[in-house]
C-alpha cells in the first residue's frame, strides 16, 4: 500500500514559512473509502507501524454508547505519549473541560455549580488528585475498549505505560496548568469572546451530561473540539520543538460510517469551520496541525458533491485544493478510493506462494474477485491449502477445518457478516438486478422482497458502489456473483427462484434490459431472433446494436461450469441449425459471448474465443458497418492468440 502510504505523509507535511519555520496549513479528513475487506484496516495498522509522530488510532465501531468527550479522552491519552524528536504534546485547555466534566455539579442552582467548578478547579492544582483523576477516565475509556483491550479495568495501570498520565501531569506549568491556560481560554475560545470562564465550563458540564435538546449537544461536542484543536495549535507553535514539527500529528480512524463515526468527526468539522470563519476577523492564522485518516465503507454515493473519487496514485493535496478544497462542506472531506489488485500483482502474490500453475490461478482468481483484496486473500490462501488444484467452481464448495464451512459461505461473510438472515435473503433476490436502482424498483413492486423491517440493510451504502464517476451504484462484482450463485441455487418452486425474479425485469423491463433477463431465464432463441431483427433492421445504428448486445450477453447464467463451454454453445444454438444468416451466426454468438461472460470459466476459453470471431466474421456482411464488426471478430482473435 505504498501510494496509500505516501499519500497520507504528503497531507501530513508542514510546509516552511518565509522564515523556515513549518507552518499548518487547512488540512481535509482524508477518507479511504471501499467495501468490506478492501484492506482499510490493513493500511491503518501499517500506518500506524510506520508513524513515529504523536498518532492515535480508535475503531469507531467500538464502544458505540462512548460520548465524544470520552472518544477525544482516548485520543488525547495517546496523543501525549513522548515522541522522540517531537517531544511530548500538552492539552491543558481539553483538560480543564474533561476534569470539569468529570464532576456531579447542581443542576437547579446555577451559583451553587459555578462553586462546584471552582472548587474542582482548584482541588486539581494537586498534581496526585489530577493524576487520581485523570487515572479514573483513562481506566474507563481502556475498559471500553478504546485503548485496545483491557480485560478489567484494574489491570490498566499494568497494560499502559505510566508516562500517559505522567505526560499530562508534568507540562511546563506544572500545578498552575488548570487554573491558568485551560481554564482563560474558555472566555475567549480564540474567537474574541468576552466571556466568563466558569459559566463556560458549567454549560458544557450541563450539556454534555443533560442537554435539553440536540442544538446544545451538538455544541457542548464542538466546544470540546475546539478545545482540543486549540491546544494543538499553542504547542506546535509555542513549544521549544515547534521547529522540529515539520509533521502533523495523526489520528487514525476506522469504520466512520458506524452510528456513532460520523457524528464524532461532524464535531470535528463544525470546530474547523467555527475557525475558519474566525480567520478574516483576527488577522491570525487558525490551521491545526492535526491530520485525521479515516477508513468507510459507505460507497460513493456519501461523496455525492464531489465530482469523481481518485485512487491514491492519482490523489494529492493539489488535486484536493483544486476539486475540493473551496467552499461547502466538500472542503472538509477528501475520500478516495481504494481500488483492487490488478491481474498482474494478483499473479505476483500466486507466484510469491510459490503454487504451481501460478498464471492459471491468477487468472481464475482476478476473473471472479476481480481484484478485490480480502476475497482474492481468501482463494489464494484457499488454493494453497488444497491437496489438489481444483476448478474455482470446485474449491468454492469445498470446505475446510474447523468450522467445515464452504470457501464461498466465507467469502459471503466478508461482505456480510453482520446482515440478518432474512437480509441476506432479500439480498440474493436483489442479485438479479445489475444496480440499485433496479434492486429498489424490485422492492417497491415485484413482492418478492420479504424483510421489511430490514429493508435499509439491503439498500446500504456500505453494500451498493459507484464503480464510475456518475453512475449507477452496483453491488462489488464478487459480491453480486456470490449472490448471483445462491438466486441460481433456490429450486424453481421458492417464491423468489431465479425464474420469477428474472421474470419480473423481464415483464416490466424494455429494450435490452428486457433482453438481459430473458437471457437469464435461458430464452435464447428469442433474444437471438430480436437481435437479428434489431440488426437488420433501421432502427438501430451498428454502435447502438453492439450497445444492446453488450448489456444482453453481461446477464447471468446458471449452466454447469464443469461441461466446456463449447458443448453449451451447440446445445443452445441448435434451434439455429441450417437457417440462413446472419440468424445462424447470431445463434452461436450469443450463447458464446454469454457463456465468456461466466467468472468461473476457466478451461475451453480461447476455442470460445475463436468461436466468437467465426461468428462476427459471418455476421458482419449483413450489417451496415461490416469493419465495425469485423474488428471487433479480430479483436477477439488476438484475444484467443493470447491464452496458452
Amino acid at each position: 500500500m505504498q501510494h496509500e502510504v505516501e499519500l497520507v505523509e504528503e497531507f501530513l507535511a508542514r510546509p516552511e514559512d518565509h522564515r523556515g519555520v513549518p507552518r499548518s496549513r487547512w488540512v481535509p479528513v482524508l477518507v479511504f473509502t471501499g467495501p468490506r475487506s478492501s484492506s482499510k484496516t490493513r493500511l491503518l495498522g501499517e500506518l500506524e507501524a510506520a508513524l513515529d509522530i504523536p498518532h492515535a488510532r480508535q475503531d469507531l465501531e467500538v464502544a458505540p454508547e462512548m460520548s465524544t468527550w470520552q472518544r477525544l479522552s482516548a485520543l488525547v491519552f495517546e496523543l501525549s505519549r513522548e515522541r522522540g524528536r517531537f517531544g511530548r504534546l500538552g492539552f491543558p485547555r481539553f483538560i480543564t473541560g474533561q476534569l470539569v466534566i468529570a464532576q456531579q455539579l447542581n443542576r437547579h442552582d446555577r451559583d451553587r455549580a459555578r462553586a462546584q467548578v471552582v472548587q474542582a478547579l482548584e482541588a486539581h492544582r494537586n498534581v496526585d488528585q489530577l493524576r487520581l483523576t485523570l487515572g479514573q477516565i483513562l481506566a474507563d475509556v481502556a475498559a471500553a475498549g478504546l485503548l485496545g483491550p483491557v480485560p478489567v479495568p484494574g489491570a490498566v495501570g499494568q497494560l499502559l505505560p505510566n508516562f500517559v498520565i505522567s505526560g499530562l501531569t508534568a507540562w511546563r506549568w506544572g500545578r498552575r496548568v488548570v487554573l491558568g491556560t485551560g481554564q482563560h481560554w474558555y472566555g475567549h475560545q480564540d474567537r474574541q469572546l468576552d466571556r466568563d470562564p466558569i459559566d463556560e465550563l458549567v454549560d458544557l458540564n450541563q450539556m454534555t451530561h443533560r442537554p435539553n435538546d440536540d442544538r446544545e449537544r451538538l455544541d457542548a461536542e464542538e466546544l470540546l473540539w475546539s478545545a482540543f484543536l486549540a491546544d494543538l495549535r499553542a504547542e506546535f507553535r509555542r513549544s521549544r520543538y515547534a521547529d522540529r514539527r515539520t509533521l502533523n500529528c495523526a489520528v487514525l480512524l476506522d469504520n466512520i460510517d458506524s452510528p456513532a463515526g460520523r457524528g464524532f468527526l461532524d464535531g470535528l468539522v463544525r470546530a474547523r469551520d467555527s475557525m475558519r470563519e474566525e480567520e478574516p476577523l483576527t488577522g491570525g492564522d487558525l490551521a491545526d496541525p492535526l491530520t485525521v485518516v479515516a477508513t468507510s465503507r459507505s460507497s460513493t454515493q456519501t461523496w455525492a458533491n464531489i465530482p469523481s473519487l481518485p485512487t491514491a496514485e492519482d490523489a494529492s493535496y493539489e488535486d484536493y485544493t483544486q476539486w475540493h478544497g473551496g467552499v461547502g462542506v466538500e472542503r472538509n472531506w477528501y475520500p478516495v478510493q481504494l481500488r483492487n489488485f490488478t491481474r498482474n500483482e494478483v499473479v505476483r502474490l500466486v507466484a510469491d506462494a510459490g503454487m504451481r500453475d501460478h498464471r492459471g490461478i491468477a487468472a481464475a482468481v482476478h476473473r471472479f474477485t476481480d481484484g478485490h483484496p480480502g476475497s482474492t486473500d481468501l482463494l489464494l490462501t484457499a488454493f494453497a491449502d488444497a491437496e489438489r488444484r481444483l476448478e474455482l467452481h470446485a474449491l468454492l464448495e469445498s470446505t475446510s477445518p474447523p468450522d467445515h464451512r464452504s470457501v464461498e459461505d466465507r467469502l459471503l461473510d466478508l461482505f456480510l457478516a453482520n446482515l440478518s438472515a432474512a437480509a441476506r435473503a432479500d439480498l440474493v433476490t436483489c442479485a438479479a438486478a445489475p444496480d440499485l436502482e433496479q434492486a429498489r424498483r424490485l422492492g417497491a413492486a415485484s413482492g418478492l422482497l420479504v424483510a421489511t423491517a430490514e429493508r435499509d440493510e439491503v439498500f446500504a451504502p456500505s453494500l451498493w458502489f459507484q464503480n464510475v464517476p456518475g453512475g449507477p451504484a452496483v453491488l462489488p462484482r464478487v459480491l453480486r456473483r456470490l449472490l448471483v450463485r445462491q438466486l441460481a441455487g433456490r429450486p424453481a418452486e421458492h417464491p423468489a427462484s431465479w425464474a420469477k425474479v428474472h421474470g419480473f425485469f423481464r415483464e416490466t423491463g424494455a429494450g435490452a434490459k428486457a433482453l438481459h433477463h430473458a437471457l437469464a431465464i435461458g430464452e435464447v432463441e428469442a433474444v437471438t431472433r430480436q437481435l437479428a431483427e434489431l440488426l437488420r433492421g433501421p432502427e438501430l445504428s451498428v454502435a447502438d446494436w453492439r450497445a444492446v448486445l453488450e448489456t444482453t450477453v453481461s446477464a447471468p447464467n446458471r449452466v454447469d461450469p464443469a461441461i466446456p463451454p463449447l458443448r453449451h454453445v451447440q446445445e443452445l444454438s441448435a434451434w439455429a441449425r441450417g437457417l440462413d444468416e446472419p440468424v445462424a451466426s447470431l445463434a452461436k454468438l450469443v450463447p458464446a459471448r454469454w457463456l465468456e461472460n461466466d467468472p468461473l470459466l476457466e478451461d475451453g476459453l480461447r476455442l470460445l474465443k475463436l468461436t466468437i470471431a467465426d461468428a462476427y466474421d459471418r455476421i458482419a456482411p449483413h450489417s451496415d458497418d461490416m469493419a465495425a464488426l469485423l474488428e471487433d471478430g479480430q479483436k477477439y482473435r488476438r484475444d484467443a492468440e493470447q491464452i496458452r
